[in-house]
């Protein structure tokens, strides 16, 4: 229930001081399967994301969004990630300058897991970064086909969050 968008917005400003307070409802074992499974598909997503990064050979399996429009040379795609450019108003992605992901769904920047979007959140923190005051840098190297193959799957993960969010709203509202 705390994931509905009706009760997050009905209580967003205690949320943020209190302890949520989950109504009692009849149809409890809905909402719970209903959980498990948004539960399940943000862990399976994670999982996913943390075997790109670790470079790990077995991912799971996932659906992958493919109506996304790729622009970019072969070479390109080979490349490390050094820079990433999210466009929210063109709904596109600019990677290192040359490559472009277009046509991003309005519903992948909707589906917010803490207070980021997920393709937000990796187009923030999976590129090579170098911290000014103490000189270490973080570089996960990803290629560009893989940080491709990450926004194809979180705009699929986006779409499914929001269809069981909006099925769990139905039993709230």
């Amino acid at each position: 229930m705390l994931s509905t968008p009706s009760y997050v917005e009905k209580f967003k400003n205690n949320l943020s001081k209190e302890l949520p307070r989950v109504p009692i409802l009849d149809s409890f074992k809905e909402i719970s399967e209903l959980g498990k499974q948004l539960a399940e598909l943000q862990l399976n997503y994670q999982r996913y994301v943390s075997a790109v990064v670790m470079k790990e050979k077995e991912k799971p399996n996932l659906p992958e969004y493919s109506n996304l429009a790729i622009t970019a040379e072969e070479n390109a795609l080979k490349d490390y990630v050094e820079k990433v450019q999210l466009d929210k108003k063109d709904r596109e992605i600019t990677i290192n300058g040359t490559v472009k992901v277009q046509n991003i769904p309005e519903f992948a920047f909707e589906c917010k897991v803490g207070n980021y979007p997920p393709i937000e959140w990796i187009s923030k923190y999976l590129v090579k970064k170098e911290d000014k005051d103490t000189g270490i840098i973080w570089d996960p190297k990803i290629k560009v086909e893989e940080f491709i193959d990450l926004v194809k799957k979180l705009v699929a993960f986006s779409q499914m969050c929001l269809e069981i969010k909006g099925r769990l709203d139905g039993f709230y509202s």
